[in-house]
């Protein structure tokens, strides 16, 4: 199976290209199955599902080299789509 990925810039987070990227290639370092969704909150952390195996996990500070991914919550699988409200509320 081919995964193609549409990658739209965003106005506060230009580099949002790239992390996605780094992101997919640590997160299948890690042993992840199906990263899928991608959720920022204002303080910068990338929150991300991962539909196959059922996680929610984050990155704090992603943009820097070496940060660590680290999942925070077993859901099951499907875990899909994830989003941050303004007051930091992780919904998936």
């Amino acid at each position: 199976m081919t995964r193609r990925v549409l990658l739209v810039p965003h106005p506060r987070r230009p580099d949002i290209g790239d992390i996605a990227r780094d992101v997919a290639t640590r997160l299948a370092a890690q042993g992840v199955a199906s990263p899928d969704d991608l959720a920022f909150d204002a303080d910068g952390t990338l929150w991300w599902t991962d539909y196959e195996g059922g996680h929610l996990g984050r990155i704090d500070r992603p943009a820097q080299p070496g940060a660590a991914s680290v999942s925070v919550a077993d859901i099951g699988p499907g875990a899909n789509p994830v989003a941050v409200a303004d007051d930091g509320t992780v919904f998936v």
